[in-house]
């Protein structure tokens, strides 16, 4: 393996007139250098459709199989060590997970939105406890701290009004009430258009260990990351150098075949779609991580190569990162960890992989 000694990425038109985006340079990549999955054969192999993978605490590889409705670890070398999980309401079942995450111990929780609960399972994948009555529903994205305590977004819906909300909060070890809320952002359902609905209230964020959360809003115009201390203070806030890019309409049209889809399934005419407005610009940052208390990566948003700047603790940047040599197509997801990295395509063209990534360019 080569390390590439210079990458250049040309994001798609930037700026209200159209003009060309300038060249974003980067002497960092990241390579897949190995993967997990198959297209058919052993069906701890074999997946149906990745819509999560992480390190566990221990260092093991998980993966959230959305399609099959289950949980699988494997051992840095890829060697399949457990399952866990199945679609169902009992104790250790979920109906509709919105994510799955580490935990202290070696095991990870799945949030369950229909089961109003959140699901801890230890390093074998057993059932270790469950925490229910979340009204109306459980955090959909969330850290575990050390002490027990979660840091996560929550969403809540006010559908008489028509408004939507998504709170970073904090709560403390077994409480279903939170103790700390970091930040709350309103916007309005636009109706049949989710992604939009959404993306008006999502924000990105991650957790140090002594408690501090890192966060960064949604946003087309702007690139914000804020640093909150464990008590909800702000001890730092950067607004960072950014030049809007348009979606290209490749993108817009896959927007537009969702919605036909969500319109066909609820029986109503699919070509309602072609009225939706659709959001033209691209996010500045579309995803956020803490990696071993040293280092911030957030992905930029919308770039035909996935494009990370690379912060220290204090939210000053340290080096850019590409990740050049992946088969694209969309949903690229990553998970980076000082275990690792890894990277999964929710809708590959032929089937689903984990690839585990190789940080090269970088002493």
């Amino acid at each position: 393996m080569i390390p590439a000694a210079c990458v250049f990425l040309t994001l798609f038109g930037c700026g209200q007139t159209g003009e060309e985006c300038a060249e974003v340079r980067s002497d960092v990549t990241l390579i897949p250098v190995d993967s997990i999955g198959r297209e058919m054969g052993d069906s701890n192999y074999v997946f149906g459709m990745i819509n999560t993978a992480d390190f566990t605490a221990d260092g093991n590889l998980v993966v959230g199989d959305l399609l099959r409705m289950r949980i699988l670890m494997y051992s840095p070398e890829g060697e399949f060590l457990h399952s866990g999980g199945s679609r169902g309401e009992g104790p250790g079942q979920f109906g509709s997970p919105t994510g799955m995450f580490p935990t202290p111990d070696g095991g990870v929780a799945v949030s369950d939105r229909n089961g109003a609960k959140i699901i801890f399972y230890d390093s074998c994948l057993h059932l270790k406890r469950e925490l229910g009555g979340f009204r109306p529903y459980p955090p959909n994205q969330l850290v575990v701290l050390d002490d027990g305590a979660i840091v996560g977004t929550r969403f809540s819906f006010n559908r008489a009004e028509g408004d939507i909300a998504n709170a970073l909060q904090r709560w403390e070890q077994g409480e279903i009430e939170p103790s700390i809320t970091y930040r709350e952002v309103a916007g309005e359902i636009v109706p049949g258009n989710f992604q939009k609905t959404f993306q008006q209230v999502a924000m990105d964020f991650d957790v140090f260990s002594d408690g501090r959360v890192v966060l960064s809003p949604a946003s087309t115009e702007e690139y914000i990351l804020e640093c909150y201390d464990p008590q909800g203070e702000l001890l730092w806030r950067r607004d960072l150098p950014f030049e809007r890019c348009r979606v290209p309409e490749e993108e817009l049209e896959l927007q537009r075949d969702l919605i036909r889809q969500n319109l066909r399934r609820s029986g109503r005419n699919p070509e309602m779609a072609d009225e939706f407005e659709l959001e033209e610009w691209a996010l500045a940052v579309v995803d956020l991580q803490v990696v071993a208390d040293k280092e911030i990566w957030v992905r930029r948003g919308h770039t035909v190569v996935p494009l990370f700047d690379v912060y220290d603790p204090q939210g000053e940047l340290q080096y850019t990162c590409t990740v050049p040599d992946l088969p694209y197509g969309r949903g690229v997801g990553f998970a980076i960890s000082e275990h690792g990295m890894l990277a999964y395509l929710a809708q590959p063209e032929d089937y689903a992989k984990l690839y585990i990534l190789q940080l090269t360019g970088r002493s």
